[in-house]
Order: C-alpha cells, then structure tokens, then sequence
C-alpha cells in the first residue's frame, strides 16, 4: 500500500522513516553483541575522548540527562565503561572506556559499517557522498 502524498512528499518525514529502518537494522546486527546503536554511540565517543564527564557525553551526542545516566549505568553493568567520581567536580561521574568496551566497540564499529552499506546499495558512492554531506550540514557537524 502506497503512502498518502501528504506523507510521501514530506522530507522531514522521509528522514525519520529512513532514521527507523536504519535503527532497526543497527539494532538487529548489534544484539549478538549485547548493545543497542545508542550504546555504541558512547563507546565510539569515549574511545576518541576518556574519560568525560556523562554531562559531556550527553552534550556531545545530543542526548537528554535521563537517557545517559541509564545508559552509562547499562554499560557499566556490562563492565563495557567505568564510572568514578569526577575529580574537578565531586557531584559527577567521569566515565572512561575499559578494554573490553574498546574491543567490543572495534567490533560494533565493522557491523554497523557493514549494515550502513547493505542500507545505502540504491545509492552510488557520489549520492551516498551526497547524503551524508547534506545531513552533516542539517546536523551542523
């Protein structure tokens, strides 16, 4: 069944139908790894930038205080990351990647290139080139 055209011919609605498919992809090649994509994105930050505190992990990734702080407690419970009082600031926690997390992070990072790719094959490599430019200036990356 076709969708109506006043959803069809919305970008904003394109994006977020294609956002969802790309999730859902994500999340299905990462569950043998025990982590969903938002997990990862943590892993991926604190691997460029340990330790951090959870505030700058949130604001590096745009995510509200709730969802870090679950997220920081999910990781740490699957020993992926630990978490210590902040030096500079006795209130928060700094996090910091333990090898572990850095390897299964590694391995997170080939699958979720190699779902990326499967998702991507309408696209030529100039369109794919095309697409992240266009999304990286909507992001202001």
């Amino acid at each position: 069944m076709r969708l109506p055209e006043n959803l069809s011919a919305r970008t904003s609605y394109l994006l977020g139908r294609a956002a969802s498919r790309v999730q859902a992809l994500g999340e299905r090649d990462l569950e043998p790894l025990g982590i969903t994509p938002r997990e990862y994105s943590v892993l991926a930050v604190l691997a460029e930038r340990s330790p951090l505190s959870q505030t700058q992990v949130a604001e590096v990734l745009g995510l509200d205080r709730t969802t870090i702080l679950k997220l920081g407690a999910a990781l740490e419970r699957k020993r992926l990351v630990v978490r210590e009082r902040d030096a500079n600031d006795a209130r928060a926690y700094a996090v910091a990647l333990t090898p572990t997390g850095d390897r299964l992070r590694a391995g997170a990072l080939k699958l979720l290139l190699a779902c990326e790719a499967r998702f991507l094959t309408p696209l030529n490599r100039n369109e794919r080139n095309q697409l992240h430019d266009l999304l990286a200036r909507l992001t202001d990356l």
